[in-house]
């Protein structure tokens, strides 16, 4: 199985963080970040990793050198978005399919291999409030649609942006047009997906390590050091 790690975002909320650094390759114990995802993806038995970067490209080889890791290095021209990234991937993953997931976003090894289903999957975690993510409708445990920070919200399943999927995804990509606030955005494409093709809703077992604030470099800090 083949894996995608969409790293080229410009990582504004980490702040003075990632004025010269990735936001993927910020310190967390004394590693990047990004070693951790690399490490889980490599236990879950992905054989073959994508990373998507738009700048710094030798700090990310560098990073891969240190550490003996292997992975593909994927040019995003310009930072337009989650769906523009994964266009970026589209030669990598080939025919097959792949699991995609953020660079600054950690899962555990169980809650990846329930993903190595047949056909699509996306993981979705219960959240008491879900203002701030994209709300998962289902039906009869597939998808019917992502809503982006919803006007009319409460408890539910949220999207947790790891999914699996296939080159189908890429017909969609490239028919996409510009959310309102200028980016192409992955969940329109995954909605449209769902319209063709099934896409099952596998709930979140473990955990979903966020690493978006400068707050959260404590926070991954003392939960890695509880592992």
């Amino acid at each position: 199985m083949k894996a995608v790690v969409l790293a080229g975002g410009n990582g504004t909320r980490m702040l003075e963080h990632s004025l010269n650094n990735p936001k993927p390759l910020i310190n967390v114990n004394n590693k990047p970040f990004l070693y951790y995802v690399l490490k889980t993806l490599e236990k879950a038995g992905i054989t073959q990793t994508g990373i998507v970067y738009s700048k710094h490209k030798q700090k990310f080889q560098d990073f891969l050198d240190k550490y003996d890791l292997k992975a593909n290095l994927l040019l995003q021209k310009k930072p337009l978005g989650t769906g523009d990234a994964l266009k970026s991937a589209k030669e990598f993953t080939g025919e097959d399919e792949f699991i995609m997931l953020p660079g600054d976003c950690l899962f555990s090894v169980n809650d990846i291999k329930k993903l190595f289903v047949k056909g699509n999957a996306l993981l979705g975690c219960y959240r008491e409030d879900t203002h701030k993510f994209g709300v998962i409708k289902t039906n009869n445990g597939s998808l019917n649609e992502i809503i982006e920070k919803p006007k009319h919200y409460g408890p539910g399943l949220v999207n947790t942006s790891i999914y699996k999927l296939n080159k189908k995804i890429y017909d969609f990509l490239e028919n996409l047009e510009k959310s309102e606030r200028g980016e192409y955005e992955l969940t329109d494409a995954v909605t449209k997906l769902a319209e063709e093709q099934e896409i099952k809703v596998i709930k979140l077992d473990d955990y979903w390590i966020d690493f978006g604030t400068p707050i959260d470099i404590k926070v991954v800090e003392e939960f890695l050091s509880e592992k």
